[in-house]
């Protein structure tokens, strides 16, 4: 699929496929090192630590969010109460991929 409004590149996992779509990809985030040569203290060299993006595609429009809560309810905000409902009933963490699935697939069955 090709979108309009996106010009990022690489790998990109579909973790959900349906009226909203969800996507993630990977990236590698750079720590700089914090050596202190006078104290001998801290790491020496710079290190790389697997990261995430989260997309969603809604009226072929690719969107980046955080997984929070509240931008969960924003992004579903014609159901939102459903939606808040549902999440409290199953005691689900929309941090969590997995949760997060099941979110879109409860709104994707409304």
């Amino acid at each position: 699929m090709i979108f309009d409004n996106f010009t990022e590149y690489g790998f990109f996992s579909q973790l959900f496929k349906g009226k909203i779509s969800l996507y993630k990809r990977p990236y590698m985030k750079t720590i700089e090192s914090n050596y202190v040569r006078e104290f001998d203290f801290g790491e020496r060299e710079d290190s790389y630590v697997k990261r995430f993006k989260y997309y969603y595609v809604k009226d072929n429009k690719v969107t980046e969010f955080i997984k929070t809560k509240k931008n969960v309810l924003k992004l579903f905000k014609d159901k939102e109460t459903d939606i808040k409902t549902y999440i409290s009933s199953k005691k689900l963490n929309c941090k969590d991929d997995f949760d997060l699935i099941k979110i879109f697939e409860y709104y994707d069955s409304l």
